[in-house]
């Protein structure tokens, strides 16, 4: 049991990342939140491998 614990700990550290989460709600318009988008993404950051980006617009702006 020692060695499943050590060995599932050992994976689960490897396999969990860090999460950067946006959430804008109502306050951008959709013109507004796809600039901020685009910003972002122009932006050209690059993140570690454990790391994961999160970007959540309101609800009525999921048409496309």
């Amino acid at each position: 049991m020692r060695i499943f614990r050590a060995t599932y700990q050992k994976h689960r550290k490897i396999m969990r990342k860090k999460i950067v989460a946006g959430n804008w709600k109502m306050n951008l318009t959709l013109a507004e939140g796809e600039q901020l988008v685009n910003d972002i993404l122009a932006a050209g950051i690059t993140l570690p491998e454990d790391q994961a980006v999160v970007i959540a617009p309101p609800f009525p702006y999921l048409q496309r």
